[in-house]
């Protein structure tokens, strides 16, 4: 239960760090417990603003690739843990008319 207190904890911060600069409502957290250390990525949809500013999505945009170093530093400043920013291409997250699934846990239980 520890961890369902710190996945709320990281999706606060995420998701205020994330929106300030982003601005698409549409995030994910996903736990991967397959290696010996869980790891932590933060996916996120670009704004379509942006989308349209860069003439399309692409990772290899130079506003982009800043945007997601940027992102990368305010969520580790705000949680104060190193996170894999993923930044994913608009209407890739699943979208859910009841509640949204926020964390998705792959690899082991604890």
């Amino acid at each position: 239960m520890i961890w369902n207190r710190e996945a709320e904890t990281m999706s606060r911060g995420a998701r205020a760090s994330a929106a300030r600069t982003i601005r698409s409502g549409f995030w994910q957290l996903v736990v991967d417990r397959a290696a010996t250390l869980a790891r932590l990525e933060v996916q996120v949809e670009p704004a379509p603003e942006l989308v349209a500013r860069c003439g399309g999505f692409s990772l290899e945009h130079p506003e982009i690739a800043t945007l997601r170093r940027r992102v990368a530093d305010r969520l580790q400043t705000a949680i104060g843990l190193s996170v894999e920013l993923t930044i994913v291409a608009p209407r890739t997250l699943p979208r859910s008319e009841g509640k949204a699934v926020r964390v998705i846990e792959r690899g082991g239980v604890f």
